[in-house]
């Protein structure tokens, strides 16, 4: 910074003549005014250090975010080389002695299904657990033919609707399995944005089992083996709802700040034992339940997405592993204060719902 001292000098006698109106001779200026002469230096330096900060950073996000979907996903083996490091931290490459269990909800589809195919090309056995058979059979199917040597076990439920004893069938399930990672993935959100008072009670129930309950049950269910060995690794993959309160997605958005914030808590409960928790900031994936088709730079596919996760995972306990998305959360977090932010998705939220009325209106018609 001391190398732009020079170029200041200039300037700010200009703008302290203009304040005081006096000669801009620097020595003058300060002999009549010292506390405004060293205030204004003062204040122009520490806005300038403040410039240059946010351009640095700027450009190291920038640098990522042009890089297109093709250089990540073509950096596979880095990633891998990434995560093989990390298991001198006793991270998520598994021994090569013994072949764990990596259990994976919601791996029908979207994210979950990429986590259940990258772990198992890692080295693990997989437990698949979703509402459809068939879908998780063709899961089971795409990593046997991957990964031969990676056993998968298929566990069908619906989490809306798990009764006592359908979770007791799953404990039963794990219970012999040395499981050493738990992905709680499986989530649920409104079909359009919508007001709290017109959702049925039926679809408030879903979310709350779905999003807060299974993820605190499973937790149950397989959190103590991994005390016992003290070996484990969860991630609960999260929301920006869960970051930023959701006007029109109310519930969905509670659910995901309490997922944020439990993991944390729960994160540094378990830290003593090697077990490492993290919640991941997910923002737009192109998936089916974000309605989102095309994949891009800010809405990354599937695939790419969870190289992104797993390539990071154990520097935080609440992570954006993304390159984009962390920008784009750097950018929130510097810049935009939580009553801008709730605005802006309010307006979003309400657009959204306008248009997804709209369309139910014109297909009614048709019908």
């Amino acid at each position: 910074m001391m190398f732009l001292i020079p170029y200041l000098i200039g300037p700010l006698k200009k703008i302290i003549s203009v304040l005081t109106g006096f000669s801009d001779d620097l020595f003058i200026l300060y002999t009549a005014h010292p506390i405004l002469t060293v205030t204004v230096i003062a204040l122009t330096t520490l806005s300038l250090s403040f410039v240059v900060q946010i351009l640095l950073s700027f450009t190291n996000y920038l640098i990522l975010i042009l890089l297109p979907s093709s250089f990540w996903a073509s950096k596979g083996s880095i990633l891998k080389l990434q995560l093989q490091e990390k298991n001198k931290a006793g991270k998520l490459v598994p021994s090569k002695k013994l072949r764990p269990w990596a259990v994976v909800t919601g791996a029908s589809d979207g994210i979950g299904k990429e986590f259940a195919l990258q772990l198992a090309h890692l080295g693990y056995n997989i437990v698949l657990i979703s509402r459809s058979v068939d879908r998780l059979k063709l899961v089971a199917d795409l990593i046997s033919t991957q990964d031969p040597l990676s056993k998968t076990l298929i566990l069908p439920v619906d989490y809306a609707a798990a009764s006592t004893h359908d979770y007791d069938t799953i404990a039963a399930a794990l219970r012999p399995l040395h499981i050493t990672v738990l992905i709680n993935n499986v989530g649920i959100s409104h079909a359009f944005p919508i007001s709290f008072v017109e959702e049925t009670s039926d679809m408030v129930h879903s979310i709350v089992q779905v999003n807060i309950m299974a993820q605190l049950t499973m937790t149950r269910i397989i959190l103590p083996q991994m005390l016992a060995r003290k070996e484990g690794t969860i991630i609960n993959v999260g929301s920006m709802a869960g970051k930023v309160p959701s006007a029109y997605l109310s519930v969905y958005s509670g659910s995901k700040a309490f997922l944020r914030f439990w993991s944390q808590a729960l994160a540094l409960e378990v830290k003593p034992s090697n077990i490492h928790v993290e919640h991941v900031n997910t923002y737009f994936v192109a998936t089916a339940m974000s309605k989102i088709r095309k994949a891009s730079w800010l809405a990354p596919s599937p695939k790419l997405y969870v190289q992104s996760v797993l390539a990071n995972v154990g520097n935080s306990i609440n992570s954006t592993p993304y390159p984009p998305h962390g920008f784009v959360s750097w950018m929130f977090e510097r810049f935009a204060p939580e009553h801008l932010l709730m605005k802006l998705s309010c307006d979003m939220h309400l657009d959204i719902r306008k248009r997804a009325l709209a369309k139910i209106a014109r297909e009614a018609k048709k019908n």
